[in-house]
């Protein structure tokens, strides 16, 4: 590169310094190590058992698991730390989410003034003392096809309460949580949401899911059959859309552009040890779009639409910026496994976990617009040589 590319280079990859975008509160030179040496653990032995109290204790010293109760961190701080922490273990930043997506909804009990307000608050002290830890079961209100639009069914009981039946098919961590913030439909097709004690008669966790990568989440389906709801455990409903209002798309979004970030910082240390001007020049190129989604995705933390029609609109860039995000992570994590040649491909070299992890964002609360505009890139990609490829043959 010549002298003026090489300057631009050095300034786009400076926002990947540990020091170049501190967040105040967090030892993150220390996490992040800790967490990607317990990535390196798992790796090459996803199912082992003994990896969940370390993690859990590094990240309760820094203060990971009261972030979302906290209330003082705004929305763009908090989206900033699930990408510094996907950066050192995607693993680790998916539980988390999991763990916040339960715990804000908990609040909106609270908030509302549900019927369930007495028991979300006592969940989230009992949270926040470190003594419980909850987990979401939501998808199948959401983008979830694996169990049909009436997975989790809830049928109403004269006192209030509730029994519901079916089977939760994708919670994080199902083994380790106390509590599972649930989504279940009912016989009239409303939707309530509400407290689920994992130690509740009826519920069954499953065997953990054999996952082509992220097994060390834990994630597995969850059996309801005939379980008891209580009217003060119903935390939203019943109504036609129990998570309308809901924050959550831009956090997965966030969790993309945190592992890009280290599979391009990697890159350019790659590219810097050895001098190979090639390599320079796609980590550049790679961290100037990554600057440009990130500070999408911090313009788009900031929207407060109040109009139906700003929140349509705001969707709408989100779900572009999802894509893209997601475009960027497999490309940043398959560049770093070419980089790294044969030797990417051997456990536990984090190349070929980032990207076999890449393609988790493919699938996971991943909206069919997103999926469709994927599939519309793929189907596109043919270049200018495959183009003549028919007639060669």
């Amino acid at each position: 590169m010549n002298r003026l590319a090489a300057a631009a280079a050095d300034f786009i990859l400076a926002s990947f310094d540990e020091e170049a975008t501190p967040l105040p509160g967090v030892e993150w030179a220390e996490l992040t190590r800790t967490l990607a040496s317990l990535e390196d653990r798992l790796d090459g032995d996803e199912r082992r058992t003994d990896w969940f109290e370390p993690l859990h204790d590094a990240m309760k010293r820094a203060g990971v698991w009261t972030w979302a109760a906290s209330r003082s961190l705004p929305r763009g701080e908090m989206l900033a730390r699930y990408a510094r922490l996907a950066q050192g273990s995607l693993t680790a930043a998916l539980i988390l989410t999991q763990h916040d997506a339960a715990v804000r909804r908990l609040i909106q009990a609270v908030d509302s003034e549900s019927s369930g307000k007495a028991v979300a608050s006592e969940w989230l002290k009992q949270i926040v003392a470190g003594e419980a830890f909850p987990t979401a079961g939501l998808s199948q209100l959401t983008t979830s096809t694996r169990r049909g639009t009436r997975a989790v069914t809830a049928r109403a009981e004269p006192d209030g309460g509730w029994r519901i039946d079916g089977i939760i098919p994708w919670v994080t961590a199902a083994s380790r949580a106390d509590l599972i913030v649930v989504g279940a439909v009912t016989e009239e097709n409303q939707q309530i949401l509400a407290a689920l004690p994992t130690r509740r008669e009826g519920v069954r966790v499953e065997e953990a899911m054999n996952l082509a990568a992220l097994e060390g989440t834990e994630t597995a389906e969850v059996s309801c059959r005939a379980v008891r709801i209580d009217p003060d455990e119903v935390l939203i409903g019943p109504v036609a859309n129990a998570l309308a209002g809901a924050t959550g798309g831009l956090e997965t979004s966030a969790l993309a552009l945190g592992q890009s970030r280290a599979a391009i910082a990697a890159l350019h240390d790659l590219a810097t040890t050895q001098h190979h001007g090639g390599l320079d020049e796609v980590a550049t190129g790679l961290a100037g779009a990554w600057r440009l989604l990130w500070a999408g995705l911090e313009n788009l933390a900031d929207d407060s639409p109040s109009a139906a029609s700003q929140a349509g609109a705001s969707a709408q860039r989100a779900a572009l910026l999802r894509g893209a995000a997601n475009d960027l992570a497999l490309r940043a994590t398959q560049a770093y496994l070419i980089a790294r040649r044969g030797s990417g491909l051997i456990r536990p070299d984090p190349a070929q976990r980032w990207a076999r992890q890449a393609l988790f964002f493919l699938v996971w609360s991943c909206p069919s617009t997103v999926a469709q505009t994927a599939l519309g890139h793929l189907a596109a990609c043919p270049t200018e040589f495959d183009s003549d490829l028919p007639a060669q043959l």
